[in-house]
């Protein structure tokens, strides 16, 4: 785990409190979203921002997302490239096939 993560608890608190207001995680979020993950960088901080919060905008604003979301696939920044795959985890048959498999091809 990094060791000098300040505010870690406070952190998940914010991503549990906005999981919860979904008018306000949107597109015009992902530059903070982005920050926040490659700030966070360790798997369980970085894999709610991924799932719950990043996901959300793709889900319900693709069209927007899209392009940032394709762009972190071969960001140097690990944590933005595993973001990128496992953003539409829980989507099920809204899952952007396409999206998915790009991502994980160029990753191979």
């Amino acid at each position: 785990m990094p060791t000098a993560q300040p505010h870690r608890e406070e952190k998940y608190f914010s991503i549990g409190i906005a999981k919860n207001y979904t008018e306000f995680v949107c597109a015009e979020n992902i530059d903070l979203y982005r920050r926040l993950i490659v700030e966070g960088a360790w798997w369980d901080y970085v894999d709610s921002l991924a799932i719950h919060l990043v996901g959300r905008v793709l889900l319900n604003q693709r069209n927007a997302a899209t392009p940032k979301i394709r762009a972190w696939i071969d960001d140097p920044d690990m944590w933005l490239r595993r973001s990128a795959i496992i953003g539409q985890v829980g989507h099920k048959g809204a899952t952007d096939t396409g999206l998915l498999f790009e991502a994980c091809a160029r990753r191979m």
